[in-house]
Formats: C-alpha cells, sequence, structure tokens
C-alpha cells in the first residue's frame, strides 16, 4: 500500500467517526449506504441482491456471488455452529445464485468452514514427501465419495479431536459442492495467506477429484503476486489432470494479501514471497495466462479475475488467434469498479462475471 492509499484511509476512517461521533450509528450508516456500499455491494438482503444480479444479468453479464467468511492463525474463536452456519450462507448463495443467473460462480474461503490451524496442519502433511500430495487428494476425495467421518490418510498423523473436526469441515465442503453440482454453479475456492494455502490446496484439489470427472466444478485460485504461482499452477493441474484424472478449473489474481505477506516474511526470516514490483507481477500473470490458454478446452476451463486493461487484452486476443472458444475462458471484475472494461467486454459477448 503507498503513501496515498495509506493517507486516504487513514482520512476516510476519521472522516467516518466524526459522522458516528456527531450524529451516531444510524447517520453513519444511511451516509454507507447512500454512497460507498450501495457502489460496491450488491445489496443488505436477498431481495436486494436478486434484484442487483438481475439488472447486471439484464447487461449481458453474470454473477460471482461471495461468501468471504475467514480467519487466519490465532483469530480462532468460532464453534461449529459458526463453521456450520458459514457453510449455511453458501449453500444459500448457491441457491440465490442459480436462481438468478445462467451458469453462475460462487467465490469461498475455506478458513470459514474449520479452524486456520488445522489448515496449517493439513497442509503440513500434504507437502510432508514427493508423494504425499496425491496421496492426501485421494484420501480427501474418497472420504467425499464413501461418506465417510474421517480422512483416512490422517488417522495417525492428527489427534483425535482434530481428525474430527476435519471430518467435519470436509463434510460441509462435501454438502457445498454437491449442491453446486446439482444447480450448474462453479465453486472457486479463494487462496489466503500462504502459510494456508498449503492446506486449502490440499482440500480444494480434493474436491475437486471428487466432483471434477465430467465438468472442472471445483476450481482452485492463483496468485500471481506470489513468485512461486507458475510452478504451484502447473503441478496443481498435473495432480489432477495426470494423477486422478479429472478436469482443472482455475481463478487467476494478482493478490490481496501483501502486507500481510511481507510484514510475516519480515517476522520469521523468510525470503519475501512477493514479486518485485507491480510490473513483475503482471509479467507473472500473463505468462500463467498465456499458459493457460494452450491448455484451454472442454478440461480445463479458466477465470482471468483481473481490472487490468492490458492483461485482458493479451487474453482476448490469444483467444482470437487461436480461436478459443469463449465458453472455456471467463473474464471477471468486481461489481462497482471498471464499468469501463466490464460493459464493453459484455457488449461483445465475451463471458464477463461480476463479483458480489
Amino acid at each position: 500500500m503507498d503513501q496515498r492509499a495509506i493517507f486516504l484511509k487513514e482520512v476516510f476512517n476519521e472522516l467516518m467517526k466524526w459522522v458516528e461521533r456527531t450524529g451516531g450509528e444510524v447517520c453513519l450508516r444511511l451516509l454507507l449506504k447512500r454512497t460507498l456500499y450501495e457502489q460496491f455491494v450488491g445489496g443488505e438482503t436477498p431481495r436486494e441482491l436478486r434484484q442487483c444480479v438481475r439488472k447486471v444479468s439484464g447487461a449481458g453479464m453474470r454473477c460471482m456471488l461471495a461468501a468471504t467468511m475467514e480467519e487466519d492463525v490465532g483469530q480462532e474463536r468460532r464453534a461449529e455452529e459458526v463453521y456450520q452456519g458459514n457453510c449455511r450462507r453458501i449453500l444459500d448463495a448457491i441457491e440465490l445464485s442459480s436462481d438468478t443467473c445462467p451458469s453462475p460462480m460462487i467465490q469461498l474461503k475455506l478458513s470459514g468452514l474449520l479452524p486456520a490451524r488445522l489448515l496449517v496442519r493439513v497442509g503440513d502433511l500434504y507437502t510432508a514427501s514427493m508423494d504425499s500430495r496425491l496421496r492426501t487428494v485421494e484420501a480427501i476425495a474418497d472420504q467425499m465419495v464413501k461418506d465417510s467421518n474421517q480422512v483416512s490418510a490422517f488417522q495417525e498423523s492428527l489427534d483425535c479431536a482434530e481428525r474430527d473436526t476435519l471430518g467435519k469441515a470436509v463434510r460441509r465442503l462435501k454438502d457445498i459442492c454437491e449442491r453446486a453440482r446439482c444447480k450448474n454453479v462453479r465453486v472457486l475456492v479463494d487462496a489466503e495467506c500462504t502459510h494456508l494455502n498449503e492446506g486449502l490446496s490440499a482440500l480444494c484439489l480434493g474436491a475437486a477429484a471428487a466432483f471434477n470427472s465430467e465438468v472442472p466444478v471445483v476450481w482452485n485460485t492463483y496468485q500471481c503476486y506470489l513468485k512461486e504461482a507458475d510452478q504451484r499452477i502447473r503441478e496443481e493441474m498435473g495432480l489432477l489432470s495426470e494423477g486422478v484424472n479429472v478436469c482443472f478449473g482455475a481463478k487467476l489474481v494478482r493478490g490481496a494479501y501483501m502486507l500481510q505477506e511481507r510484514q510475516r516474511a519480515q517476522q520469521q526470516s523468510l525470503p519475501d514471497p512477493i514479486c518485485d514490483d507491480y510490473n513483475a507481477t503482471s509479467t507473472n500473470y500473463d505468462k500463467i495466462a498465456s499458459f493457460l490458454l494452450t491448455q484451454a478446452g472442454p478440461r480445463c476451463h479458466f477465470i482471468a479475475a483481473t481490472h487490468n486493461e492490458e492483461s485482458i487484452r493479451l487474453v482476448i486476443q490469444r483467444m482470437e488467434d487461436e480461436k478459443i472458444d469463449r465458453c472455456f475462458v471467463s473474464f471477471g471484475q468486481l461489481y462497482g469498479m471498471c464499468d469501463q472494461v466490464s460493459y464493453p467486454l459484455a457488449n461483445v459477448r465475451q463471458s464477463l462475471r461480476r463479483g458480489f
């Protein structure tokens, strides 16, 4: 975050505090509702959200609802009832999007379905050896297919309470993926901070192994501001397409945890995982997008989630040059942002998703 962004953030925070002090919470809520909230948020109730989605659909765009509950290590104050409540919210989002939008997507954060510390443990087991990745993915998929209470691969590595918690989380993810497949909704699992991402990948790829046999229902997210993004996406594509012979789906983003990643790297004396600057991130993004375009087809779909016009032009040009079917490649922008890009894309019938 540069100094201008920090300054604007501080000014806006002080403005909100002043409005709340002078006019109270009701006044603050009214101000936000009529300004920033209506610009960037699709709705406060299911009815408002449906109206917004229908408006966007009428402009030729499709919806990509986000249920963005998350937590990090040290923030775990949640009980099983909270995780189960988060699961119900995601299931409701699937129902809402399937009722109001053709071929919808939903985005979710797996740290809203189980403790972050357990995600770290799963990630450690997933990366323990050369063959542990495939073994872990197959074990998670096997639990989903057989509807077992616990993941067999972790019997000796986790204690009883951890196995029980993980089993419940895998069941929640299975319920979400089953509902999504039934409703023809794609499930995009968000990446988070790097110390959680290995565990997220293990669960996401396990779900993909269980549900992506015919079409890519479950997609993972790849953060191109990370230096290792290109290697990660190639390894995970190989694991799914060759290791377990299922379809692959990817959401390609630049990334949103730069400050936390660099602070953590500095505090723990780790190498900085982030690309050196924005140009390096853009080069990485375009390189990975170009690779995915060589793979795009019935068994490999991806969404270029970006507001960067140069990256969008590159993808469109490659699609036209190589005659890549538009049903395999989508574009995504956040609701309330980048209208000057989103509407022209929709007008030329590109597959355009608006994130709510």
